[in-house]
């Protein structure tokens, strides 16, 4: 499992939020000078992997892929890699923000007079602040691991294509997008798919249909799109006509891009007042439309609210009533008791399924006004979708669930900010934006021989509709089934096993399936069974579960924290040492190899002799050329000063344990590039140790008293098993040593 040096090296494939989140987390943990790794800094490498130009940002907040109006859907103190960090580098960064991008301030505190600006946590900051924020604390973790002596090496504007399993750990093939050149990085001891959000290619007749516009993003290539398909039409004095599938945050943005060609006025306390259409040009008529044809909630402060009946007692009760698994319908039935209980009997489940108002526009102001107090529905159904249910539903429910259900928890309990909201209501007043409900059961948009679109629709009576449109623009929800994945690395790692779809009961609910106890290794497929892989974690959209119930900011952190604890017990495991004795110039020690190596050291003034307990040690001296293989039961002792490192040579997957004993004053030196001296030995054979000897001055009765001290008392860093190992190894120095000194090589390194 580990590379071949004896190093660790990690490997994070996208560095957007998530990817940046993981780094940001390992590096500090890797620096923590509380929990010091046994592993030098020299062997410890950090391969980062990014299409885009820069690290950080990631897809959704490169500047290059938004625009000033599309904003952070969550208030910028849920924001930060750890606690409350993107206010306090707003506030930190003032001065330079201020200067080099006041548009990003004044985009959300319109009117205010720069100087005066004081980073608000309640705020929803345009999407590039939130990337600059990113881009800094990536750049600034990857210079604190350099500081430390780690080894980073970062790959831009290169795609992972291809990745498996190998004996040496993972290998991930890249190519250089600016020359199409593939290469190979091997040796990889865990690895995060951080590949964030995606939408599913399209196929059929929208597929490379010039007017149908495949993602909202970037905005510059949706608006280039959009302005080559009604040149035509705007020449004729007619007015174009653009279809927005989707009605959540990307519909939002897309709707706002569509619309920058005018100006939004506001009043003088920051509200926005109006849209002002562009005077030299017929304006666009903008139609959105998703399946229940309201746009989200709007964000205000959340209510505090102690749930009466949502609790998990009755969870609890509802699985002891259905074989240990829970069920839609009772789970509704409390949400709907909940909120009535809540209002007062005006507000029930009903009511967030098919809300009672005639239309989108009716809804958001209402919505608006709602949002000044805080939302009480909102927190409600927020708060049910928090206590992650999904997940415990048995798999027909999560079906029902999925086809029914979801998309209502979606709407309601993922809100987009007030600023959004008003924007949308001028547009709406100056006659620019429509909408229409699409219904449940929609056919597909078709396309006219003349290259128009149709979109069918339910009209305010309930009866089919049609629309026509010179262009769509695909917003709506992200395609969660895997096999429709555009990534050659996820199609290739479905391929081969190294990543499978969730499936529970025959039913896959969307996803990357990982480990069962809420941890993030993606499950691998070894035969005919699944196990965790020892290499490669997901969180993030691309894993099961994710869109149900931790689709948030928070979330994100979370995961990357235990990610990173995880891939720092990798670092421990290369070398689990205790050292439980250190007295007399006598130094006892236990390793567990778990993995492949130790790293190349020397000594000056002790010298290891090392007693193989369990597995098989295999023993490197680059100074002679030698490998010496150790079974259990012998001993071995390695010429001081020489170099020299300890390999697990049992199979993969199997530990192997030695006991070490130094006599001296105890000195370690750790071997800078590693890697050239581990090649040497690549296939070279090996000497069976048999009947080996060692020096131990005149230490015989020392070292047999404490095999009998450990052998009547445990020390507490030890196991049963271990204790044994450690009384047998003592006893085994004492029985074969001899009693001088260890001749020194003449090889001084």
């Amino acid at each position: 499992m580990a590379t071949s040096a004896g190093n660790v090296k990690y490997c994070i494939i996208g560095t957007g939020f998530s990817g940046t989140c993981a780094l940001w987390h390992l590096v500090r943990r890797l620096t923590d000078p509380r929990r010091p790794s046994p592993l030098p800094p020299s062997a410890v490498t950090i391969v980062t992997v990014e299409r885009g130009p820069v690290s950080g940002p990631g897809y959704p907040y490169a500047k290059d892929n938004v625009q000033l109006a599309h904003r952070c859907n969550n208030e910028a103190g849920t924001m930060g890699i750890h606690g409350n960090d993107f206010v306090d580098w707003m506030t930190e960064s003032k001065p330079w923000l201020i200067r080099d991008f006041p548009e990003l301030v004044l985009e959300t505190h319109p009117g205010i007079e720069p100087g005066e600006w004081q980073p608000d946590s309640r705020e929803f900051y345009p999407r590039a602040l939130f990337g600059a924020y990113l881009r800094q604390r990536f750049q600034e973790a990857v210079d604190r691991a350099v500081a430390h002596g780690f080894r980073v090496r970062r790959y831009v504007r290169h795609e992972a294509v291809d990745g498996r399993t190998t004996e040496n750990g993972f290998s991930v093939v890249l190519r250089d997008l600016a020359t199409g050149r593939e290469f190979t990085v091997d040796g990889i001891d865990r690895a995060l798919l951080g590949i964030g959000h995606w939408q599913s290619e399209v196929t059929g007749p929208l597929s490379g249909h010039s007017g149908h516009v495949a993602s909202p993003y970037p905005p510059d290539a949706v608006k280039a799109a959009v302005r080559d398909r009604i040149r035509a039409r705007r020449a004729r004095g007619e007015r174009p006509r653009l279809f927005v599938q989707g009605m959540g945050p990307s519909g939002i943005d897309a709707i706002l891009s569509l619309c920058d060609e005018g100006e939004f006025t506001h009043t003088p306390d920051g509200h926005v007042a109006s849209y002002r259409p562009a005077p030299d040009r017929e304006p666009l008529q903008v139609v959105a439309g998703s399946r229940s044809g309201f746009f989200p909630p709007v964000r205000g402060p959340l209510v505090p609210y102690e749930p009466h009946y949502v609790t998990e007692e009755n969870f609890a009760a509802i699985r002891r009533a259905h074989g240990g698994q829970l069920k839609v319908e009772p789970v509704l039935e409390l949400l709907d008791r909940e909120l009535r209980r809540a209002t007062d009997g005006t507000v029930g489940w009903a009511d967030v399924q098919s809300p009672p108002h005639p239309g989108a526009r009716e809804k958001l102001a209402g919505d608006l006004r709602d949002s000044y107090t805080g939302d009480l529905v909102h927190a409600i159904v927020l708060k049910t979708r928090r206590m992650r249910f999904y997940s415990r539903l048995a798999p027909s429910e999560k079906a029902l669930y999925d086809r029914l259900f979801d998309t209502h928890f979606i709407r309601t309990a993922v809100p987009m900010p007030a600023a959004n909201a008003e924007k949308l209501l001028a547009l709406m007043d100056a006659g620019i934006l429509t909408t229409v409900a699409l219904g449940y059961d929609s056919p597909p948009v078709q396309v006219t021989e003349d290259g128009e679109f149709l979109i069918t629709y339910r009209s305010a009576g309930g009866e089919p509709a049609v629309l026509r449109a010179d262009c769509v623009i695909r917003a709506r929800a992200q395609d969660f089934g895997m096999a429709r994945h555009p990534s050659p690395l996820v199609r290739n790692l479905l391929r081969r096993g190294e990543i499978v779809p969730h499936q529970e009961g025959g039913y896959a609910t969307g996803g990357i399936a990982l480990e069962t106890g809420g941890g993030y290794r993606v499950m691998k497929r070894s035969g005919a069974v699944l196990r965790p892989s020892p290499h490669l974690a997901a969180y993030g959209p691309p894993v099961r579960f994710w869109q149900n119930e931790k689709n948030y900011a928070g979330a994100f952190v979370e995961a990357a924290e235990r990610v990173a604890d995880d891939w720092i017990e990798t670092g421990r495991q290369v070398m689990e040492m205790k050292e439980f004795h250190y007295q007399d110039g006598l130094r006892v020690s236990l390793f567990n190899l778990d993995h492949k190596a130790v790293p190349y050291h020397f000594h000056r003034e002790v010298s290891d002799m090392m007693y193989c307990s369990r597995g098989q040690i295999t023993i490197e001296l680059p100074d002679t050329g030698e490998v010496f293989t150790v079974q259990p039961g012998e001993v071995f002792q390695v010429p001081s000063p020489s170099r020299h490192r300890f390999v697990n040579g049992a199979p993969v997957g199997t530990l192997s344990r030695y006991v070490l004993l130094q006599i001296g004053e105890f000195d370690i030196n750790f071997v800078p590039a590693a890697q050239e001296l581990a090649e040497r030995f690549a296939g070279r054979a090996k000497t069976l140790v048999t009947n080996g000897s060692v020096h131990i001055e005149n230490r015989k009765d020392d070292i047999t008293e404490l095999a009998d001290r450990f052998e009547r008392v445990k020390p507490e860093e030890l196991t049963a098993e271990e204790q044994r190992d450690v009384v047998e190894a003592l006893r085994s120095f004492a029985a074969r040593g001899t009693e001088t000194e260890h001749p020194r090589t003449a090889v001084h390194p």
